[in-house]
């Protein structure tokens, strides 16, 4: 059950954001609506990144905000 909250925050997270980018870019919208817009989409990325960490601390890990975003950035860069 609770991999398929997981697996059903995320989608949500993802629909939301292409939402966001799909408004931003091709939506008939005024200037400051797409500023908006573009806005939410990178909230949405940023927190779609995160939610490894949520649900590690969620599970009790004690684990800082800044050593999971040094430890992912390393991973991500040493990928390359």
């Amino acid at each position: 059950m609770r991999r398929k909250y997981l697996i059903l925050l995320a989608l949500a997270f993802f629909i939301a954001m292409t939402t966001c980018l799909y408004c931003a870019t091709f939506a008939d919208l005024s200037f400051c609506m797409k500023i908006c817009f573009g806005i939410a989409s990178v909230i949405f990325y940023v927190l779609i990144n995160l939610i490894p960490y949520i649900v590690m601390r969620h599970k009790g890990a004690d684990l800082s905000l800044s050593a999971y975003l040094k430890r992912y950035i390393n991973e991500t860069i040493s990928k390359d």
